[in-house]
């Protein structure tokens, strides 16, 4: 018995030793050890069966084995009891996580998307920096940080941050979409289209808003036959879109009627990018 849990304890741990496969910053979490435990239990198991003395009973066993096995038992209800406070919420969990791992760029870069969610801009700006200073080739840091700075309505950092995210990753759609927009916002009309082209054409089949974001664009610009099509692009990727169906309905009776003028789109109207999940 003692044998066969051994090599329950031991033999799960091991495709673990070879790091190679593992995220260098990332490499210990507790559900590593999910498996082994089972093993590690049986051997305490069979510990608490050894146990002997005196004549004493419980429940028809020894009672050093009951009492043993309660005060073990109590000392991981208690354990339980604490631990389960830092879940509590996310930012009780991603701050203890930094607490354990303060170079871990993945906690770090999550505790500051938290601070950033409940208006703790300040403080989630600067865990991104220390991310930065530390890693500064990882671009998922500086997509986050440039979302925030576009929340704040800090164009010029968030287009920083962009476009340092599109140097190092052509297929970030949600970069391009935002560099697009930004300058859609700035009256660069002619400069955004190539990026929410281009972020169009690089995102994942059946993602929502990026065809809406570069027709409501090319209508502005005045292509309403490239418009049309984007907005029935993305009724095709969201059939109930609302604000979509009603620019197809305007740019069909624009085309009939050439003269009549047309109603303003807001070209984030169909746009839902949040930041990057880890």
């Amino acid at each position: 018995m003692v044998a066969f849990s051994s090599a329950w304890l031991v033999l799960p741990v091991l495709p673990l030793l070879n790091l190679a496969y593992l995220q260098f910053d990332d490499i210990a979490h507790d559900r590593y050890m999910y498996l082994p435990l089972v093993g590690f239990s049986m051997i305490a198991a069979v510990a608490f069966n050894s146990l002997r003395g005196g004549r004493a009973t419980l429940f028809g066993v020894p009672a050093v084995q009951v009492i043993s096995t309660g005060a073990v038992a109590l000392a991981l209800v208690i354990s339980t009891v604490f631990q389960s406070l830092i879940w509590a919420d996310e930012l009780s969990l991603y701050s203890h996580a930094v607490q354990v791992a303060p170079n871990n760029r993945i906690v770090k870069i999550n505790l500051a998307n938290v601070a950033c969610e409940r208006g703790l801009n300040q403080a989630g700006i600067k865990l991104y920096e220390e991310v930065i200073e530390r890693y500064p080739d990882y671009w998922l840091t500086y997509y986050d940080l440039g979302f925030t700075y576009y929340k704040l309505g800090n164009l010029e950092e968030a287009d920083r941050c962009f476009r340092r995210v599109a140097e190092v990753n052509i297929l970030s759609a949600n970069a391009f979409l935002y560099l697009g927009l930004i300058r859609f916002r700035t009256g660069r009309i002619n400069e955004a289209v190539p990026y929410l082209r281009h972020a169009a054409e690089v995102a994942e089949e059946g993602s929502p808003g990026y065809h809406f974001a570069l027709g409501t664009v090319l209508k502005v610009q005045g292509d309403l036959t490239g418009a049309l099509n984007e907005f029935k692009e993305e009724l095709k990727v969201e059939p109930e879109q609302k604000a979509a169906r009603e620019q197809v309905v305007e740019i069909e009776k624009l085309l009939r009627n050439p003269g009549r003028p047309g109603s303003p789109a807001k070209a984030e109207a169909g746009v839902t990018k949040r930041r990057v999940v880890k």
